[in-house]
């Protein structure tokens, strides 16, 4: 199981978006299928949970929850 990560969502255009993470590493991106299900939406400046995925890209956020 994955490490639940918290941090606050910097850049969202309601396709994607960026994770400011709280423990100072680079921001992480997230695609709105990575939102958890049920919740519709997130929005600049709110606070998140994640875990970290991988992608032949880099990491990513998965399973993102508002907090």
């Amino acid at each position: 199981m994955s490490e639940v990560k918290k941090g606050t969502v910097k850049f969202f255009n309601g396709s994607y978006g960026f994770i400011e993470q709280s423990d100072g590493q680079k921001d992480i991106y997230f695609h709105k299928s990575s939102i958890n299900i049920g919740v519709k939406s997130v929005s600049e400046k709110q606070e998140v949970e994640y875990e970290i995925g991988e992608t032949d890209r880099g990491p990513v956020a998965s399973n993102v929850s508002p907090q």
